[in-house]
């Protein structure tokens, strides 16, 4: 055992991921904001082909 695995009165710590009832059930804020973030792009991206595609087709049919 490495001295990185006690702690300076040489006793054993142990690590140990929290217990599922310890968890919240609701996603990071970070996580919903990224979530929020790709939907409105999606959006944003979405009705802006839409506009281009319709000023392509009135500029076929001015010509």
């Amino acid at each position: 055992m490495s001295s990185e695995d006690k702690d300076q009165k040489g006793d054993e710590v142990t690590l140990h991921a929290p217990d599922s009832s310890e968890e919240s059930e609701e996603p990071p804020l970070v996580e919903v904001a990224g979530w929020a973030l790709l939907a409105i792009t999606a959006t944003v991206c979405s009705q802006l082909e839409e506009e281009v595609w319709e000023s392509a087709e009135l500029q076929e049919k001015k010509r």
